[in-house]
């Protein structure tokens, strides 16, 4: 299905489309789930390729896809390669967000999930610690600063723990 779809964007749009990126992607996404992990880092590189070469090396997906990136590493076992892509992921969502946005917590949570399976407890409870007094800060924003319809709101948006 995905496949077929790149080929009607592809000659729609073009072979380099952001629509195009978006579906090789998805195809890595695809590949990754059914544990083809060769086809699917080779799928989801190329987009990272398409979206740095088309939005620059900060562009602020490109830490999503990094992050895609990462997670497909180390479920190959590939522990090294995934800490240079969460720290540029990191390093692009602090700069194109800011350092207290939520994409920020998540790849923190990320390096700290990666940390804890190389072994090194220390780095992993200090990165899941900034992600949490990240989160606190933004919690705390959310429910001093608005009415009580977007307290409600937001409090709908947390994931239950």
């Amino acid at each position: 299905m995905y496949q077929r779809a790149l080929a009607m964007e592809s000659a729609t749009s073009g072979p380099d489309s952001l629509a195009a990126a978006l579906y090789i992607f998805n195809l890595g996404v695809f590949y990754q789930q059914r544990g083809d992990y060769a086809k699917a880092e080779q799928f989801i590189q190329r987009a990272l390729e398409m979206w740095e070469k088309r939005f620059g090396p900060e562009y602020r997906n490109l830490a999503l896809m990094l992050r895609g990136l990462a997670l497909l590493s180390v479920e190959t076992g590939n522990l090294e390669k995934a800490e240079p892509q969460l720290e540029r992921a990191l390093k692009i969502s602090e700069k194109a967000l800011g350092p207290n946005n939520l994409e920020v917590v998540a790849t923190l949570n990320k390096l700290s999930w990666l940390y804890a399976l190389k072994g090194n407890a220390n780095r992993a409870v200090a990165f899941e610690s900034r992600a949490n007094e990240i989160s606190t800060h933004n919690i705390d924003l959310n429910l001093v600063n608005t009415s009580e319809r977007q307290k409600l709101a937001y409090i709908a948006t947390l994931p239950e723990q």
